[in-house]
């Protein structure tokens, strides 16, 4: 008779865990559901974060060829990435640090961003100097992939 008093208090025992396993199981799916669109916005202001500090990585390492290609493709199309060098190369400064200072998003797929710059700049008949410059930057996100925005896309004189 010990055998079905032990039977008894294991049915006891199952119910109390599986019932805390299907709420607990609730719990999780109902957070996931109303945390969703929060996470999707952290994670796309963290992949434009991540794109801003790659083209301005290569940017302030005289990489052009590389910051090129996060550059908006209607830019790339009027701009040649010979001539996108030629504007981008400026022997007067040279970058020696950034900051993503404040990411914005307009809306899903435009943003503004601040980027503090950190150069050395070389004037003639000067001392070279060290200062920061704040740039204000749009970007844009086109079929899922953030670019960078120029303000003009106007051919620039001698190109």
């Amino acid at each position: 008779m010990w055998f079905l008093r032990l039977e008894r208090y294991r049915r006891v025992r199952f119910v109390p865990e599986s019932a805390i396993w299907i709420i607990a199981l609730g719990l999780i799916i109902s957070s996931g559901c109303a945390t969703k669109d929060a996470v999707i916005k952290v994670s796309r202001k963290e992949a434009l974060r991540e794109r801003v500090v790659a083209y301005w990585g290569f940017r302030s390492r005289g990489e052009y060829d590389k910051s090129y290609a996060f550059e908006s493709p209607v830019y790339r199309k009027k701009i040649t990435l010979v001539q996108y060098i030629k504007r981008s190369g400026n022997p007067m400064v040279k970058y020696r640090g950034f900051e993503v200072v404040k990411v914005d998003r307009k809306d899903k797929d435009h943003a503004d961003v601040r980027i503090k710059v950190n150069g050395e700049y070389k004037v003639p008949g000067a001392r070279p100097f060290v200062h920061d410059m704040f740039v204000n930057e749009q970007w844009v996100r086109l079929e899922g992939q953030w670019y960078h925005e120029f303000e003009q896309v106007m051919p620039h004189p001698g190109n």
